[in-house]
């Protein structure tokens, strides 16, 4: 769990790869996200099973009134090698949001 601040990576978890591949389900892994003022944490889950990943991560950043404008999407997916070279690549076919309330 990766949060961009100002241009800055601050790794807020690492999960190893072994246990990352026990919440996939046929190559998808659901992410989960709740945010309450100005505060998320964030789990992932497969079936009945879920992870806390991180929590306390400050939403403040990506205000307005911290970025100094407009800050567009603050949800996204991405893929990592760690800063290596990979020749793995990642498809991403769709990327839901859906409120809970």
């Amino acid at each position: 769990v990766v949060a961009w601040i100002k241009g800055e990576a601050h790794v807020l978890a690492k999960i190893p790869e072994k246990e990352l591949l026990t919440f996939s389900n046929n190559g998808t892994i659901r992410i989960l996200l709740q945010c309450k003022d100005q505060i998320a944490r964030v789990w992932l889950k497969n079936g009945d099973r879920t992870k806390l990943v991180a929590e306390g991560v400050s939403l403040l950043p990506y205000t307005t009134e911290e970025a100094g404008g407009f800050v567009g999407c603050t949800v996204g997916m991405y893929a990592s090698a760690n800063g290596k070279e990979s020749k793995n690549h990642a498809d991403f076919a769709w990327f839901g949001v859906k409120n809970t309330k």
